[in-house]
């Protein structure tokens, strides 16, 4: 058992998951360990884990994004909703490199159309497509379509969310008009 694990399972709170980033910042924990435990096969330490991710990626998310491959490939596992809404949330916050970002627009805008899946989940899938759309605006239209196209039947949050994020596309199309 890592450190990491150790401050973990001692208490899961907002302050340990920011005591958690902070060391990890300092170089006192190190990144690695705390992949571990956001790939660990346990739900709960995984799980766990994400908060403490989510904090130092809110700082530092050029620290995490060499690991988005490995993300992407943790999805492709079954894995509960929370591993699903941790880790598109936490992707909310980054600019991806040209390499990775058809890979996580993909992933993203398959969790956006599925109307299985939490609003949570699509929601963060959003944003992070529409981030993507911002450095490859020909996906400006297709978002457009579909966000727009169920959104009557969305909760309120996803509607409210929708509403800016199409806002932000069609700023996107008249740039590149």
């Amino acid at each position: 058992m890592n450190k990491i694990e150790e401050l973990i399972h001692l208490e899961y709170s907002a302050r340990m998951a920011e005591h958690i980033a902070d060391l990890v910042l300092e170089g006192t924990l190190t990144l690695d360990d705390l992949m571990d435990c956001f790939f660990s096969a346990d739900y709960q330490l995984s799980r766990k884990s994400a908060w403490a991710l989510s904090k130092l990626a809110d700082q530092r998310p050029d620290l995490v994004i060499p690991y988005t491959e490995r993300m992407i490939m943790n999805l492709n596992r079954s894995v509960h909703e929370a591993i699903i809404r941790n880790t598109v949330r936490i992707w909310q916050g980054f600019r991806f490199p040209e390499e990775l970002a058809g890979k996580v627009y993909e992933k993203s805008y398959g969790y956006l159309a599925d109307s299985g899946m939490p609003p949570a989940i699509r929601i963060f899938a959003m944003t992070v497509c529409v981030n993507i759309a911002e450095d490859f605006p020909v996906l400006s239209e297709e978002l457009i379509e579909l966000i727009s196209a169920r959104q009557d039947q969305e909760s309120a949050g996803f509607r409210s969310r929708a509403k800016k994020e199409v806002r932000r596309l069609m700023q996107i199309k008249i740039s590149q008009e």
